[in-house]
């Protein structure tokens, strides 16, 4: 009797730095930290891995984490896909927590994209990404991607069949202060940002784009024209 397939093993990547350091880089204040907040991710058959270079501040239950190796961003990325890919995960979607629109709707649905395509792509407004879906045996082809550099999506879809790729919309990043003024544009944010500070709880439960919901008069999100 025929055996059904066996189904994937997938991953979700969560690819962060410790929290003051990544405020620091971004030249954020402490104030911002909420927007560093990523929502309660989780995709049926997915497991969640967390790599960082700081596994002391995350505390967040069904997580596995892991300390980041490398000395670039581009080999401590590799590393980790290495490592999930020599634990017999066949599909990891990578996501940071810079991105205030992601939701496990999103990762849901670049899971399920790649059971058609081999790459699943969500390009930021500057030509970063904000979530990378790929079949861990094509691994090899994130190397030597120029990444940080505002070229990662281009260079990605260059490295694939563009019929075997998934496009998802282009969204926002915070990378630097002047994201936060987009931010406010999108989301017409008063001054001061933050007028309270919600419970930590609710943060790490919803995520940033909850808190900004919930705690500043905003309308819906608007989604980034294309290019």
């Amino acid at each position: 009797m025929n055996m059904p397939p066996a189904q994937p093993r997938v991953a979700i990547l969560i690819f962060a730095e410790n929290r003051q350091r990544d405020l620091r880089r971004k030249g954020f204040s402490s104030r911002f930290s909420p927007l560093l907040s990523l929502p309660a991710l989780s995709a049926a058959g997915a497991d969640l891995h967390w790599f960082s270079n700081n596994t002391s501040e995350i505390a967040e239950r069904d997580v596995r984490v892991h300390r980041q190796r490398g000395r670039s961003f581009g080999q401590r990325l590799e590393n980790a896909v290495n490592d999930l890919a020599a634990e017999g995960y066949d599909r990891v979607v990578i996501v940071g927590r810079d991105c205030p629109q992601l939701t496990s709707d999103h990762v849901s649905n670049a899971i399920q994209l790649l059971d058609s395509n081999q790459l699943v792509i969500g390009p930021d407004h500057r030509g970063g990404c904000w979530l990378i879906g790929l079949h861990t045996a094509d691994r090899a082809r994130l190397h030597r991607i120029r990444w940080q550099q505002n070229t990662d999506a281009d260079e990605l879809l260059a490295r694939f069949d563009s019929a075997a790729v998934a496009l998802l919309e282009r969204k926002l990043d915070l990378d630097h202060t002047g994201d936060l003024t987009i931010l406010a544009r999108l989301f017409v944010l008063p001054t001061p940002l933050f007028p309270s500070i919600p419970d930590s709880r609710d943060i790490a439960r919803h995520g940033a784009l909850h808190f900004i919901q919930r705690f500043v008069q905003i309308p819906p999100p608007v989604v980034l024209p294309a290019a």
